[in-house]
């Protein structure tokens, strides 16, 4: 990789210091002149590896406080060794992503050291929701994505991804769907057959990340499946679909707000480029871009247009403000690559309400978001490990029913991506086999625990009306949307007696039909028509 020119203003990083946490570490230079400093240096790779989950960037040639020094050209290689020795001792590698040329014929070097997992090991997961209007190449372009192959213009690639007969038959995804991609500690892509096909050990084996793309309907009729993917899912990230020959639409607003409402870091691809001519795209990166920075929303638009600027754009996902846009065509292949480069360099996203690591004070609680039943297996249920762990021939509870009470059952089998495990933990998406549980005694939005808890049916909760087209009062009955959990609850109390479009109020809302595993500090989306509104909940009256 050749330096770049004096490309110093784009720096990332310059001028900023370097944080005791994260995964950036800075280096003015690396000597490791004893094998003491050796196991130094080993041990604070491992830190950053672990803040990033298995992936740091190292700047050479950068001080701690974000100035500038450089190396020459000519050190580039023994530091490339140092740094490749430091990293085998804790089973990593390093991996050179780009040069920066300042004064005096002084480099900066940009590395990412990703660790080699071991074979027995789960490779790290990012969960990417897949918005957009109809029609607008989500589907297509995630298939290309997962098979490595361009689509043919027709809808080759989408039926990797379709799940139903009357999704093929239509072109237009009315599921939550989900498909995966790995990359390799080389940062290569992986992949297995499709989307019907189970993943295979080999390509868990291969893979130190897999991408997993839940891929949600645009239509509007398909709107509360879509709200409820978002709401289940638990996404690092938001992948918004423009199409550039249809430009900003209805729907394309309606799941940006959702995005935005629900704080989820957001990268836009604009598809199908080789539709489109050059002004029309021009117009719709422009509505973009005045999109973006609309009150409310204020994020920072960043057209990516080489690898160069991919690898920018990974680093900046850090920062909900920064919201990067690609331009690529599933046809011609234009600007996969550079997407591709930018999927290898994500790391999960880490907020303070999620749960990163497993304590052993924390139980098993799992929110069932689907249910099936297998021939010869019985009852099957899916959803996402909100914490805890959970083993083979483990004894778990599932509820609530209608009556308050939990069903008592064993865990016959656990499946990761169709490959079967022996234990599952926080922040998997899995499938449980459950002993002697039929198949109508489950819904969607009951919880897989180790312990019975108490539920709730009544709580108290901070509103904010995204859209509504009067006014809100009490006794307004909207539907709620809380992680897999989808039931109607009646505002019984409201501050001020009435909110319209823009109002933040205090709320006390009721289920209309029963208790549900509620808790503090839960954040739910509420619709009803073409309402819509977030919330937080503040207190839970327990039943």
């Amino acid at each position: 990789m050749k330096p770049m020119g004096n490309d110093l203003d784009n720096l990332p990083f310059k001028g900023l210091p370097e944080l005791p946490d994260g995964n950036v570490e800075y280096k003015v230079r690396i000597d490791p002149n004893s094998e003491e400093r050796i196991e130094r240096l080993a041990t604070q790779m491992k830190f950053r590896l672990q803040e990033g989950r298995g992936q740091a960037f190292y700047i050479v040639g950068l001080a701690d406080d974000g100035i500038p020094v450089g190396i020459h050209l000519h050190e580039l290689a023994e530091m490339e060794k140092h740094l490749s020795h430091v990293a085998s001792k804790i089973g990593a590698k390093i991996r050179k992503l780009r040069e920066y040329e300042i004064k005096e014929g002084k480099i900066i070097v940009e590395f990412v050291v990703v660790q080699q997992k071991l074979p027995e090991e789960i490779p790290v997961d990012i969960k990417i929701a897949s918005i957009g209007n109809v029609d607008a190449g989500k589907s297509t372009l995630i298939g290309s994505l997962l098979s490595g192959e361009l689509d043919d213009g027709r809808g080759k690639t989408r039926a990797k991804v379709f799940r139903h007969r009357h999704e093929l038959e239509s072109g237009r995804t009315s599921s939550v769907a989900l498909a995966s991609i790995g990359y390799d500690i080389d940062g290569n892509l992986v992949t297995h057959n499709n989307f019907g096909s189970p993943a295979t050990d080999q390509f868990l084996e291969k893979s130190v990340k897999t991408i997993t793309f839940v891929d949600l309907a645009g239509h509007e009729r398909y709107l509360k499946t879509t709200i409820f993917g978002l709401a289940s899912s638990h996404p690092d990230y938001a992948m918004l679909i423009v199409a550039a020959n249809q430009g900003i639409l209805k729907m394309t607003k309606e799941h940006l707000g959702l995005s935005i409402a629900l704080n989820l870091p957001l990268f836009i691809i604009i598809t199908k480029i080789d539709l489109s001519p050059s002004h029309k795209r021009k117009e719709t990166l422009d509505e973009l871009k005045r999109l973006l920075r609309m009150p409310g929303i204020s994020r920072v638009a960043y057209l990516v247009r080489d690898s160069h600027d991919a690898i920018i754009a990974a680093g900046a996902m850090a920062s909900k403000q920064i919201v990067p846009i690609f331009q690529v065509s599933s046809v011609t292949g234009e600007g996969l690559n550079e997407l591709h480069q930018f999927l290898s360099l994500l790391i999960p996203r880490r907020d303070e309400e999620r749960p990163q690591e497993i304590t052993g004070s924390e139980e098993l609680e799992m929110y069932v978001d689907d249910i099936f039943t297998v021939q010869g297996v019985g009852t099957v249920v899916s959803g996402v490990i909100t914490q805890g762990e959970v083993s083979v021939n483990d004894k778990v509870l599932v509820g609530p029913l209608n009556t308050g009470e939990f069903i008592e059952t064993r865990v016959k089998g656990i499946h990761y991506k169709r490959v079967p495990i022996e234990t599952a933990w926080t922040g998997m998406s899995v499938t449980l086999a459950l002993h002697n549980v039929r198949r109508e005694q489950i819904r969607k939005g009951m919880v897989v625990r180790a312990q019975e808890v108490p539920v709730a049916r009544r709580f108290d909760a901070e509103i904010y009306v995204l859209y509504h087209s009067t006014t809100i009062k009490p006794g307004y009955c909207p539907v709620i949307h809380l992680k897999s959990i989808r039931q109607a609850a009646r505002i019984i109390a409201l501050e001020g007696n009435l909110a319209r479009t823009g109002d933040k109020k205090l709320a006390t809302f009721e289920f209309l039909y029963r208790a549900e595993r509620i808790k503090e500090g839960d954040e739910f989306v509420f619709r009803e028509g073409r309402t819509r509104g977030v919330g937080k909940i503040l207190k839970t009256y327990l039943t």
